[in-house]
């Protein structure tokens, strides 16, 4: 029984070793070189090229299957071709057997590792990751599916349009972030209530709430964006109206923007860049000055350098106790003492 158990283990210690050697990482340079493949390689990385112009779903997907599977080419070459095609078709209308193949590669354990010493440490990670391909192209796939879904919905005012980006899988708002943008801003006014309301609850809609706000101007659903929606999608929109995406005047919205404390930074910073010409952004600057933003928006005065604003500001610290602000400002404010 004991010299049993020993053969068995020793059967596993040969499979396990040979699986080892057969992953053992490369160095890049190494890896890519045997990635590149020859002559059999190149024939079949030109059909995935002519199969993706033609459009050919039902052809690519016995394609990848074929590919897979081809005897004739290495493991390395075989995972390049694999990876690239796979993210190439991201952008076709797939057809449920193209779905099938890529979703089946979702699971592919890619065999030609390498390592690298970037972070002072050894890493391994695969040359190719073709699941990690699959995967996103599978998220595109999602996002054009919702995309053309909505439309519809926009074009005749269905709150379900808003309902399914709040409802639905993370990998869908892309696409439908994209059928906001591209919708007409009348289907985007016919849209607010229903984002309003849905902001209001707390649902994860600031981004539909930004883009409509942005698209048609309409000031108070942006400010209810400012003040309501998740903090990095509030500050996206801070730095949307700061980029000049915004049809009127940016000033009174900053200024909101400044008074919240996660976009209190992107908020002062815009102002700014604003305040050598337009008096409302100074304005705005000074209000903020005694509250917890307050040193960011002396910095920002200090740097206009314009003499009447340095003596406004050199009033206010003159007065103040916090010591924060005065190591911040240092000696940009002429005329400060």
């Amino acid at each position: 029984m004991r010299k049993r158990t020993l053969l068995v283990a020793i059967a596993v210690l040969m499979v396990t070793g040979a699986a080892g050697a057969a992953r053992e990482a490369m160095p890049v340079e190494q890896a890519m070189k045997a990635s590149v493949g020859g002559a059999r390689a190149a024939a079949l990385a030109e059909k995935s090229s002519g199969l993706i112009r033609a459009g050919d779903s039902k052809a690519l997907a016995a394609h990848l299957r074929a590919m897979k599977a081809d005897p004739q080419i290495d493991t390395a070459a075989r995972e390049r071709l694999l990876y690239k095609t796979t993210l190439a078709v991201s952008g076709m209308d797939p057809d449920p057997a193209l779905r099938e193949e890529v979703e089946a590669l979702a699971d592919y354990e890619s065999e030609t590792l390498i390592w690298t010493d970037e972070h002072g440490h050894r890493e391994i990670r695969p040359l190719h990751d073709v699941a990690a391909a699959a995967r996103q192209t599978r998220r595109a796939w999602a996002g054009q599916d919702a995309r053309k879904a909505v439309t519809p919905l926009l074009a005749r005012s269905d709150a379900a349009a808003v309902a399914r980006y709040a409802e639905g899988p993370e990998t869908e708002r892309e696409g439908i972030e994209q059928a906001f943008e591209a919708a007409a801003p009348d289907q985007l006014a016919a849209q607010r209530e229903t984002l309003a309301t849905s902001l209001a609850r707390g649902e994860p809609v600031g981004e539909l709430a930004s883009i409509a706000a942005l698209r048609t101007g309409d000031e108070s659903l942006m400010r209810q964006v400012i003040a309501e929606a998740a903090p990095a999608v509030a500050v996206r929109a801070v730095r949307r109206i700061d980029a000049g995406e915004w049809p009127g005047a940016p000033d009174g919205l900053l200024e909101a923007a400044a008074s919240r404390p996660e976009t209190a930074s992107a908020a002062l910073l815009a102002l700014g860049r604003r305040a050598g010409t337009e008096p409302g952004a100074i304005a705005a600057l000074l209000a903020t000055l005694g509250q917890p933003a307050g040193a960011s928006a002396a910095a920002a005065l200090a740097r206009t350098r314009d003499p009447d604003v340095a003596r406004q500001l050199g009033r206010v610290l003159s007065g103040s106790g916090d010591e924060t602000v005065r190591i911040l400002i240092g000696d940009d404010v002429p005329g400060k003492d």
